[in-house]
């Protein structure tokens, strides 16, 4: 499985006893979903492998003690500590209406109410206090805070979000880049 097709669960806090156990500090919305599964990846090496389970507690639904089937002791889950714990995207439900997952509004276009574009979604970023998303439009990078408020339209057929977007964001871009300025 490669990064971008799966999701971040969780990362590898500690170990947990000496019987090759760890503990997970769980970084998603439904940490209950790792209750089903039979195998995670670990990023190692800038890839994702695979370890299956023999079982999984979770303790709260801030963390989770994980046991693999091929690691019993402590020594053999110590490499894994601070690593990423990903489960593939398709574990997760399916989203409709409004409601997205960061990742599949990479590549939609952002329109405002008036059907002025914006650019296309190349990242969304997490920041303090809300998130951000990062538009290319043709070649100008164009910053729009994601308030799921100003979210009118979400057209997964048409790769699309439509969004009420304060008036005069477009033209703070258009005036600094007018001015030889980049946008920030």
């Amino acid at each position: 499985m490669e990064p971008h097709e799966g999701y971040v669960l969780g990362y590898v806090k500690k170990c947990h006893g000496y019987q090759g156990e760890v503990l997970l500090k769980l970084d998603a919305d439904h940490p209950e979903y790792i209750l089903n599964q039979e195998v995670v990846y670990i990023e190692q090496d800038g890839r994702l492998l695979p370890f299956f389970l023999r079982g999984v507690n979770l303790r709260n639904d801030h963390e989770a003690i994980l046991a693999f089937e091929d690691l019993a002791t402590s020594s053999e889950v110590e490499p894994l500590i601070g690593k990423a714990v990903f489960l593939p995207l398709e574990t997760l439900p399916e989203k409709v209406g409004n409601d997205f997952y960061f990742y599949e509004v990479i590549g939609f276009e952002v329109i405002d109410t008036h059907g002025i574009s914006y650019g296309t979604v190349t990242e969304v970023m997490e920041r303090p206090g809300q998130p951000v998303l990062q538009l290319d439009d043709k070649g100008t990078e164009r910053l729009v805070p994601l308030n799921r408020e100003w979210v009118a339209n979400v057209n997964r057929e048409l790769r699309s979000i439509t969004m009420f977007i304060p008036e005069g964001l477009k033209e703070v871009y258009d005036s600094n880049d007018s001015n030889g300025n980049a946008a920030e």
